[in-house]
């Protein structure tokens, strides 16, 4: 259906006279060149706040406006030479997972949990209205947070305590049914791989709390495109060293010494910082890296996830352009807001992840760590100067190492 619809899409444009009138490639360049400048311009507004409510939802619709006219255009051009593929070992087809892993499904309007572990046991869960009503009601109390760090002091109780019930919500509705089929009781050290569809993409695992409480205390929590990637072997990777990118400003200032803690604590970390940190310099270096660390604000964009964005000092990068960079091998940390979201399209067969976790997978990273919702600039400066330089200096693959 999508590349059904990708089809008409392009035959439409093929139709419409305005289209084929376009004029020569120069100017279409300059044009597109100009709309990314406005675009660019409306996302440091919006993060700026520097507009009434009024104002930012013109904005915001400007900022519709002119996706739609860089997808059109980005639609026509050549497309760029594909990237030889990533090599994998050819000894033996994959086999069933190693960990246990849980694939969530949808189907006729229920949720269904597919348990890899000694077998496979399908079973029915909840109905997707009630997981779809948690998921939304999860996501608007996280919209909260976008009122400042004051609110969310002065709420800090009630924002934990609403959270929390969430969290046991969905752990009642989506894990606590497949806990038997799991194994023995669980440890800290042990793996579990989550395969989520739909609107499943939503849950943060790790934060689910039962009985025995969260579930990141209990298990090393991954998540995976498929149950066949789970199970795919993968070529070692060659890369080795840190590449740390930040680009900071007045409203997230922690990046500046995000990005000299992580690169202190990191023998031969290579390093680009604000004026430095160019899409162009990101491109060039990044492929010589084991660990690619970025730390700058994250737009996401709902109505058109591969053109959510990352802001580097020249301009924002978005998810289609990353896809096309080779980071083959390499883990990708997205230090920023939202760099986990991705939108779905209802896809039973699991393949609906979009944004930046497709443009890594596109672009050869075999593992991604990144954020679900807004990121506090205190708060992930914290986590990343001790998760980063752990990353480069294990000897595992597995970054949950």
């Amino acid at each position: 259906d999508a590349a059904r619809g990708r089809t008409l899409e392009r035959l439409g444009r093929l139709a419409d006279p305005a289209a084929a009138a376009e004029p020569a490639e120069g100017w279409a360049t300059t044009r597109h060149e100009a709309r990314r400048a406005a675009l660019d311009a409306i996302y440091v507004a919006l993060i700026e706040r520097a507009t009434d409510a009024e104002a930012r939802g013109a904005l915001r619709a400007r900022a519709a406006a002119l996706l739609a006219a860089l997808r059109r255009a980005d639609l026509t051009r050549a497309p760029r030479a594909p990237r030889a593929p990533r090599a994998t070992p050819a000894e033996q087809p994959p086999g069933p997972p190693t960990a246990p892993t849980v694939a969530y499904f949808t189907l006729d309007e229920q949720v269904i949990a597919f348990v890899h572990h000694d077998g496979v046991d399908a079973v029915a869960l909840a109905p997707l209205g009630a997981v779809v009503d948690l998921v939304r009601r999860l996501e608007e109390h996280f919209e909260q947070f976008r009122l400042g760090r004051q609110f969310a002091t002065r709420h800090a109780d009630r924002l934990a305590a609403t959270a929390t019930g969430l969290h046991g919500e969905l752990h009642e509705l989506l894990f606590a049914p497949l806990r038997d089929r799991l194994g023995p009781a669980p440890g800290p050290a042990r793996p579990l791989v989550i395969v989520p569809q739909g609107v499943v993409h939503g849950v943060p695992f790790h934060a689910l709390r039962g009985a025995e409480g969260d579930l990141v205390d209990e298990w090393t929590i991954t998540y995976a495109p498929s149950v066949a990637a789970v199970a795919a072997p993968s070529a070692p990777s060659t890369r080795t060293g840190l590449l740390s990118v930040g680009c900071a400003d007045p409203h997230i200032p922690e990046v500046r010494n995000e990005i000299a803690a992580v690169a202190a604590a990191t023998p031969g970390a290579r390093t680009l910082v604000d004026a430095d940190a160019t899409t162009a310099a990101f491109r060039d270096r990044a492929p010589a890296a084991g660990v690619v660390h970025v730390a700058s604000h994250g737009v996401f964009r709902a109505d058109n996830p591969m053109y959510s964005a990352l802001r580097f000092a020249d301009r924002w990068l978005t998810a289609r352009e990353l896809a096309a960079h080779d980071l083959t091998g390499a883990t990708l940390v997205l230090s920023g807001c939202e760099t986990a979201r991705r939108a779905t399209r209802g896809n039973t067969d699991g393949s609906d992840a979009s944004g930046f976790v497709r443009a890594s997978m596109h672009a050869g990273a075999p593992h991604l760590i990144a954020s679900l919702w807004r990121a506090d600039d205190t708060a992930t400066n914290a986590l990343m100067t001790r998760l980063v330089p752990s990353l480069a200096g294990a000897t595992s693959t597995d970054p949950s190492s």
